[in-house]
Formats: C-alpha cells, sequence, structure tokens
C-alpha cells in the first residue's frame, strides 16, 4: 500500500521512537510504500507518537510518524482554478 509524505520533511528514523537515530528524509509529495506495521512511543507520555514503516523508492526501510503521512491515498494536482475552503461548509471560502 501506498504511503503519501504531507509535511515539507519528515524524518526517517531506524527506530520507531521521537528519539530514534535519524536514518534519511522524506519530503512532500513523496511516495514510500507502506509495510503494514504501526508502533506507538509512549515512552514520553507527554509526546506519545505512532510509527509507521515504510521502504522509500531507493529500498531503504525505516519509520516515520504516523501523522505526517496519508496511507492508501493518491497525489493529485488542480489542472483548473479552483476554490478551497477553510471549513467543510460552502459559506468559509
Amino acid at each position: 500500500m501506498i504511503a503519501i509524505c504531507l509535511w515539507s520533511s519528515v524524518s526517517l528514523k531506524e527506530t520507531p521512537a521521537l528519539k530514534g537515530k535519524y536514518k534519511n528524509i522524506m519530503y512532500l509529495g513523496e511516495k514510500a510504500v507502506f509495510m503494514g506495521e504501526t508502533v506507538t512511543d509512549s515512552t514520553d507520555r507527554k509526546n506519545i507518537r505512532d510509527f509507521i514503516k515504510i521502504k522509500l523508492t531507493d529500498g531503504t526501510q525505516g519509520w516515520v510518524q504516523a501523522n505526517m503521512m496519508s496511507v492508501g491515498a493518491k497525489p493529485f494536482v488542480l489542472k483548473e482554478k479552483s476554490k478551497l475552503y477553510k471549513r467543510p461548509d460552502i459559506l468559509s471560502a
């Protein structure tokens, strides 16, 4: 299953931990393969985070914060002008 980076840059870690060793970086819109593993890092009770295991296009595997990725989504580009909304109603364009 495909996972897409939702942030300008996301650290790929060797272990599923907020303080895990840096391994590589992903950039906004970059695709990876979700390896089907999810782990919760609760070593810091104020910063409990879920991590997912991914594989980059160059074959590098590691862990990224789940909230910075979209699993199963597809990237797209708008070709025509479109209104964007701040909230899910037609009054807040």
